[in-house]
């Protein structure tokens, strides 16, 4: 893909002017060192995109291996993690159950329903009791088939999904059912 490609130029421009058949996985490796301590294109790109080059140029009789399969990528730095913490969770859970929120923020915590598909969840698409007696048993879910989004997109037949409730998903969202 194009991602690749560019990842590859990257790659073989801190390479420089070593010609492919004289490339050493010694020079692979301090390239992919290089990418990895800019904020350059991911390492695993770069060296998809040079291990297809050079098996291209082995597949025309112009290399005798494959020198970038013999370099493990060096790991990426990768951004924090914006995950709430299980203490984080658990205080914010807590923390919803008196204003009303507390099946909003279970849906969205513990089914991994999203914001925008929770705004626009229907009860007419929560199943609180599923079908156990059918063949294969059905779970209680939510059916998310509708979305809030910016400029008023709606969901795709695809991106329509139906996804499990866990029990406190269902307990919850049975208390705030009884007041429909």
């Amino acid at each position: 893909d194009e991602m690749t490609r560019i990842s590859a130029l990257f790659t073989i421009g801190i390479i420089r002017a070593v010609l492919l058949r004289e490339l050493t996985a010694a020079t692979v490796r301090s390239a992919l060192k290089e990418l990895a301590a800019t904020r350059a294109p991911d390492g695993g790109q770069a060296q998809t995109g040079l291990t297809w080059a050079i098996r291209h140029a082995e597949a025309n009789d112009k290399v005798r291996r494959n020198v970038a399969t013999l370099v493990d990528t060096p790991p990426a730095k990768g951004r924090p993690s914006k995950s709430l913490t299980f203490g984080q969770a658990v205080a914010l859970i807590q923390a919803a159950r008196p204003y009303g929120l507390y099946a909003y923020v279970v849906l969205s915590l513990l089914v991994g329903v999203r914001t925008e598909e929770a705004r626009a969840l229907r009860w007419d698409h929560v199943d609180l009791e599923g079908d156990p007696g059918a063949e294969p048993p059905v779970p209680p879910h939510v059916d998310v088939w509708r979305s809030v989004r910016a400029h008023g997109d709606t969901k795709t037949k695809k991106s329509r999904r139906s996804l499990g409730l866990p029990k406190m998903g269902w307990k919850c969202s049975g208390s705030t059912c009884s007041g429909r």
